[in-house]
């Protein structure tokens, strides 16, 4: 519906509001850093940007099948949360794929924390982000589902209101087709040509 994709269309572009803006710290952050060039920020937040958001739309499409849970919040929580372990997996090897191939082209070796340090660090990081969103899309679902439902229940109040003016009117004839008849019957005492 309408409502929808107005509702997706600012998801989005909140959600690109938001990768703008932890660009733009990275960015800023690296510029304190004298060993950092300018493009490594933009990979970094860049990379996870374009996972995460491979991630948030596959959630968006596949997740709308939970929204029958949103009114049991529990529910629709746990049916998204079991995306999580594959999400943290293949969202590691994408990102740290795709960081270490940029820098080989760049011609520059991609450094980083020992690996059990990284999927700890990554997984909270992951698990946070993905509970924080978890959330807006919550939001946004149940609101989504409120204003569906305002819509029927004013289509369900105008159908009463007709089927009641509807079954006034069908009281009326019978009422004014014995008034009728009534009013012959009372003249023909009176005057039966006139009847």
């Amino acid at each position: 519906s309408g409502t929808n994709r107005a509702l997706d269309a600012t998801l989005y572009v909140v959600w690109a509001l938001f990768w703008l803006l932890m660009i733009l710290i990275a960015v800023q952050d690296a510029m304190h850093e004298a060993e950092t060039r300018w493009w490594e920020p933009v990979v970094w937040e860049g990379s996870s940007c374009l996972f995460a958001t491979i991630w948030m739309v596959i959630q968006r499409r596949a997740g709308e099948r939970y929204d029958v849970y949103l009114d049991r919040p529990g529910r629709w929580v746990a049916h998204h949360l079991k995306w999580l372990p594959l999400i943290v997996a293949t969202f590691l090897v994408c990102v740290y794929l795709v960081r270490h191939g940029i820098y080989a082209i760049a011609g520059h070796e991609y450094r980083h924390d020992p690996w059990a340090h990284v999927i700890v660090y990554e997984t909270i990081k992951i698990g946070l982000f993905f509970g924080l969103w978890l959330g807006i899309f919550f939001g946004f679902s149940s609101y989504h589902r409120w204003q569906e439902e305002r819509r029927q229940l004013l289509l369900l109040q105008k159908s009463l209101s007709d089927a009641q003016l509807a079954q006034l009117k069908a009281q009326l004839r019978p009422h004014l087709f014995f008034n009728v008849l009534n009013t012959i019957s009372a003249l023909m005492h009176i005057d039966v040509e006139r009847a």
